[in-house]
């Protein structure tokens, strides 16, 4: 068995995968495996991985059936990981070399189900060498990902769930996966797993871990190197299927935070604090990619936007004109551009709009 395993889904990835798996078998820390899980790559990702890590028993590389997202290649390396504890990397990405260590010796210290690393460093991709690992702190930019108070040192969070709910509607827990350190046990006994949406997948995740962790601890540190607009599976994305993917994972958002917090005594009989993770996740998706997808697009390339129309058409039913109405007129940007006669004259709408009214009735 293995102190960590780090868990990397790819697609796409060449330019960048060699020099991130590399940084990841150089840490200090001598027990870590890596494992690659290619969502089904187009260009020669898996082709350079197995001619780089193909015989190196401390990588296991794994290909998806189908392209399935990122949360679906996590799910694959969690089912195969050998390790103590578990951590997650995007393809584009590097580590310090001594992250994990640090890590995986806080892990050990606080007895944690979950280690928290409150800071990153960021480089964008415009000026950025292909091996981000070896960068000079003086070409990254420092962020703290945490708001409100910043520990100095190792420091475990209140084990009531209403005090961590509360640090994290204040965004004072981040909800990244690549700052934290997981244990197996703790993922496997609580069935911990992402959701099958392409977008917040891992807020949902981290929010379960948050939730059921015994202990949970943060680390003060600055160990993960994170490429802007680079080929994780996420930011290499076209806007509109950004959209679609954001407005996909709003539709199904709901049922996956109710799988999530189940088992969360506090939550069992609550609905209103559910209610408010919900909200919380649905402004996030809203504010962090629905609107800028929706100013990148254009205004009258979203309304006539084919995928959009079938999107709503599949999951609303005879109700989709009169909700895909609501999301456009919703948008000041679209609204100038709606042919509203074309709308009126449709007979669809005034059906699917008496339809949503009796039904909001009811």
């Amino acid at each position: 068995m293995f102190d960590v395993s780090v868990i990397v889904p790819m697609y796409n990835a060449r330019k960048y995968i060699v020099d991130c798996v590399n940084g990841l078998l150089r840490q200090s820390l001598d027990s870590v495996e890596v494992i690659i899980v290619n969502d089904c790559s187009s260009d020669d990702s898996m082709k350079l991985c197995k001619k780089h890590f193909g015989n190196n028993e401390r990588v296991q590389l794994i290909d998806q059936p189908r392209n399935m997202g990122p949360g679906a290649a996590r799910n694959a390396g969690i089912a195969v990981a050998r390790g103590e504890y578990i951590a997650f990397a995007d393809s584009d990405d590097a580590v310090r070399p001594d992250a994990y260590k640090a890590m995986y010796d806080a892990a050990k210290e606080a007895d944690a189900d979950v280690i928290h690393v409150t800071g990153a460093l960021i480089q964008t991709v415009d000026d950025a060498p292909d091996n981000l690992g070896m960068l000079t702190d003086d070409k990254l930019y420092r962020v703290t990902l945490d708001e409100g108070d910043r520990p100095d040192k190792l420091t475990i969070l209140s084990d009531n769930v209403e005090d961590r709910l509360k640090e994290w509607h204040l965004h004072h827990i981040h909800w990244s996966i690549w700052n934290k350190l997981f244990r197996r046990s703790f993922i496997e006994d609580n069935n911990l797993r992402f959701g099958d949406t392409k977008m917040a997948e891992d807020q949902v995740f981290c929010l379960g871990c948050l939730l059921k962790a015994r202990k949970y601890a943060k680390l003060p540190g600055e160990w993960y190197l994170y490429r802007i607009g680079g080929a994780s599976l996420t930011r290499g994305q076209k806007q509109v299927k950004t959209l679609i993917n954001a407005l996909t994972t709003q539709m199904k958002i709901t049922k996956l935070i109710d799988d999530t917090v189940k088992g969360v005594p506090y939550l069992e009989n609550n609905k209103s604090k559910i209610d408010e993770i919900k909200t919380y996740v649905l402004n996030l998706l809203e504010s962090s990619y629905i609107q800028p997808a929706c100013g990148k697009i254009g205004a009258k390339e979203l309304y006539e936007c084919k995928e959009l129309k079938e999107l709503f058409n599949n999951n609303f039913g005879d109700l989709s004109d009169f909700a895909l109405f609501e999301f456009l007129n919703s948008h000041d940007d679209v609204k100038d551009v709606i042919d509203v006669n074309e709308m009126l004259n449709n007979p669809s709408f005034w059906k699917s709009r008496k339809e949503a009214e009796e039904k909001g009735a009811q």
